[in-house]
């Protein structure tokens, strides 16, 4: 796909209408192609899967659009990328992954620095359990990395736990294809029609350098020393470390329990599955291994780091709240209070941009963010506009560039027939407006409902 430009469907059982044979040569095999032009499914550079015809297909971002857009030039990243996202078009149908809510993963407490300091423990033991050459050794430190696991999830909500475990059988597992992909073509290399198709890569030296990454993102993502989006703490970082906690301990069960596919194709989380595979450890047993792998590592001082790193993510975090309740231009408090019985989640998001405000509040953004509630929506048109969801009192915070005067006056001015009640280059406000007033601090009120009198 080269977004807005082109898309390519290849090995698709019936191409829709739109889509047209394309007329030259197939460079990788003798598979017909087919072009759509002028259009494409995304307008953004993704790699994702999407529905076509309701087939599962497997969405990447052309190689050229995506080197124009963020100066991304890796091959081997390109190639590994279209069997991660390949994963998702085949687990569709073949895996039973456990329900899970993306919006749980705002809830884990990652700036507690106990939990933080015993992630750290936990990463540094499935990485060792991974180098280990001998069977004795491999073991005793998965058993550690078990110990660290259970005593870091000690507290978590039920719901936090199984947003860890679901990510990293969805995006864990499609990692793990393609960490043992990268292996695959490192160790045998890759097709003639595929080397001749891109002369200039140099198969063995870029997946190799490809694999040490995976460890290496692994690491850092224990340690909280990764950015993700900016930051090292948060939402986006708790969902990015379950891709390769998730990878990683595919690759350890590989060595300790080979049937765990089997039951991972059933719904058996991969925590599961390596406690299966030790023997099931008691919680003795994992306790006391915890807490002599804690006096080892000098806990206290390894939690007094992590609270200095907590305090700087802390400012991050802050200042990105107050770039809705204090940043400059105008601030909407949308109720939709009135539209009763409605479950008050985005129905478009992006995973990676959520922040957890306060017990009742989460901030979106990072992407568009859209709140579809009966007949009344709110979506915001770029990801540089927060907005923040207030599930108890069901508002909506969000602030606009345009000035109060102006929002108020489109606001109460009646709506064409088939047009948002508002729209400035920040948001678009669909349904009625029943009511709009101003907060003495400037804000303005905007009262919502699906229908006259609803």
């Amino acid at each position: 796909m080269n977004p807005g430009q082109a898309e390519v469907l290849l090995r698709f059982p019936q191409p829709p209408s739109s889509y047209v044979r394309f007329a030259g040569a197939n460079p990788l095999t003798n598979e017909p192609l087919f072009v759509r032009r002028g259009t494409t499914v995304f307008s953004v550079v993704t790699d994702t899967t999407t529905l076509i015809h309701n087939v599962r297909t497997l969405v990447v971002t052309d190689r050229g659009a995506r080197d124009s857009i963020d100066g991304i030039n890796n091959d081997a990243w390109n190639l590994c990328t279209q069997v991660h996202e390949g994963f998702h078009a085949f687990a569709d149908r073949a895996l039973k992954i456990p329900a899970y809510s993306e919006l749980d993963m705002a809830d884990y407490p990652d700036l507690e620095p106990e939990r933080s300091a015993r992630l750290q423990l936990e990463g540094d033991a499935l990485i060792a359990a991974l180098a280990a050459e001998a069977p004795d050794e491999r073991e005793e430190q998965a058993l550690l990395f078990l110990a660290e696991r259970v005593r870091r999830r000690d507290g978590l909500p039920a719901a936090v736990v199984r947003a860890e475990d679901g990510n990293e059988m969805n995006e864990g597992l499609a990692t793990y294809v393609e960490w043992r992909a990268l292996e695959l073509w490192r160790d045998h290399g890759i097709s003639k029609e595929l080397q001749a198709a891109m002369p200039q890569f140099k198969a063995a030296q870029e997946f190799t350098a490809e694999v040490k990454q995976h460890t290496i993102q692994l690491r850092h993502l224990a340690r909280h020393t990764l950015a993700v989006n900016g930051s090292e703490f948060g939402t986006a970082v708790v969902r990015r470390r379950a891709y390769f906690f998730g990878g990683a301990l595919g690759r350890l069960l590989d060595a300790l329990s080979p049937e765990w596919k089997r039951s991972a194709e059933q719904g058996r989380t991969l925590t599961e599955s390596l406690v299966e595979a030790l023997g099931a450890p008691s919680d003795e047993e994992l306790a006391e291994r915890a807490a002599a792998a804690e006096d080892d590592a000098a806990f206290a001082e390894l939690v007094a780091a992590k609270a200095k790193q907590s305090a700087r993510a802390t400012q991050d975090r802050e200042r990105t709240v107050a770039r809705v309740i204090d940043g400059a231009g105008t601030l909407l408090r949308i109720d939709v209070s009135s539209v009763a019985g409605r479950e008050f989640l985005p129905s478009s998001y992006t995973p990676f941009g959520i922040v957890r405000v306060d017990a009742n509040r989460r901030l979106f953004w990072m992407a568009p963010t859209n709140f579809t509630i009966g007949a009344v929506t709110v979506r915001t048109l770029r990801g540089d506009v927060a907005i923040i969801a207030d599930d108890e009192r069901q508002k909506l915070l969000v602030r606009t560039p345009a000035e109060a005067a102006d929002v108020i006056a489109a606001l109460t001015r009646p709506a064409a027939p088939d047009t948002p009640a508002y729209r400035d280059s920040a948001l678009e406000i669909e349904g009625v407006v029943e009511a709009v007033t101003t907060e003495a601090d400037g804000s303005v009120v905007v009262r919502l409902a699906s229908a006259r009198g609803g």
